[in-house]
């Protein structure tokens, strides 16, 4: 598999330690069959694992066993045979009443990053990762450019985005301007 950033790598190490390794871990990949992959499936539901967890594992697993088939390891990929399982789409409300939120943490210490993440949409590593130099008061905007992220491997760090996407300039309403 290609090397990924810090937490990926991380997450996927968990997955292949805790999901594939302790129930698939014991067959031969040549001997792995569209059946196995089905029953492996089944055990990690009743294990009471989220039809999320279930497909990022399924991932990990497909991946690499792809890579072991265009190394001529194995004669097929049967995690192509066998999709994972579907994840319901639901539509998520995290906050109902934004002005009673608002109100509930005005003077608390996490106002600040609660403002900036109901208001421009921003992820907490960006906001832990905010500098004075990034955030333009008169301008009303802040730049985000980097983010605070946690990895076993290197502690907690700034990382930079990893798309053109993720490094954008936001406009910050009054309200944040404030804060």
């Amino acid at each position: 598999m290609a090397i990924c950033a810090g937490g990926a790598a991380q997450r996927y190490r968990q997955l292949v330690e805790n999901q594939i390794v302790p129930r698939l871990g014991g067959k031969a990949l040549q001997k792995l069959t569209r059946l196995d992959i089905e029953g492996w499936h089944t055990t990690l539901r009743a294990d009471s694992l989220a039809p999320r967890t279930i497909g990022h594992a399924h991932r990990v697993l497909s991946k690499a066993l792809s890579d072991a088939e265009r190394d001529n390891i194995i004669v097929r990929n049967v995690c192509k045979l066998h999709k994972a399982p579907k994840v319901a789409e639901r539509e998520m409300v995290i906050v109902r009443d934004v002005g009673g939120l608002i109100g509930k943490l005005a003077g608390e210490r996490l106002y600040v990053p609660a403002i900036l993440s109901l208001t421009a949409g921003m992820r907490l590593g960006e906001i832990l990762a905010l500098t004075d130099r990034r955030v333009d008061l008169d301008g009303k905007t802040v730049d985000v450019c980097a983010a605070l992220e946690e990895t076993k491997a290197h502690g907690i760090r700034v990382k930079t985005p990893k798309s053109k996407a993720g490094r954008r300039k936001l406009t910050l309403p009054d309200i944040a301007i404030k804060a």
